[in-house]
């Protein structure tokens, strides 16, 4: 089963890269919004960051990149449905999860397309 959760870390990496997957900031709203998610940042003592929480849709459900900042422990997880549970893939400071952070902030936060946009008028 480890195996078949470590490809599906690495296809959220490739999609997320072409473009396939689209991540947006977490914040409050969504914890009142879904209990399942709720319960899965309570049940687990994680904070919800409004900087270093992401959450993609995707599907029916939901991709959740949780980031610790103080202590760097980041997790990725499913939630394959909106009234389903939440599926960790994969926990810890490996190199996958450091690199799919990267990608989704400078998907969320590269100022290339404001800049050029300033030259374009």
């Amino acid at each position: 089963m480890s195996d078949k959760l470590e490809k599906a870390v690495d296809a959220i990496i490739q999609k997320t890269e072409e473009g396939k997957i689209e991540w947006e900031r977490t914040d409050a709203e969504m914890l009142r919004k879904n209990p399942f998610y709720y319960n899965y940042i309570s049940n687990n003592d994680m904070a919800v960051d409004p900087v270093n929480n992401y959450v993609a849709p995707y599907k029916d459900g939901y991709i959740y990149f949780t980031n610790q900042v103080e202590d760097g422990y980041r997790e990725i997880a499913i939630q394959p449905k909106v009234n389903a549970d939440i599926t960790v893939l994969s926990t810890g400071r490996s190199t996958k999860l450091r690199t799919l952070e990267e990608i989704i902030k400078n998907e969320l936060d590269n100022p290339d397309d404001f800049i050029e946009s300033l030259f374009d008028e």
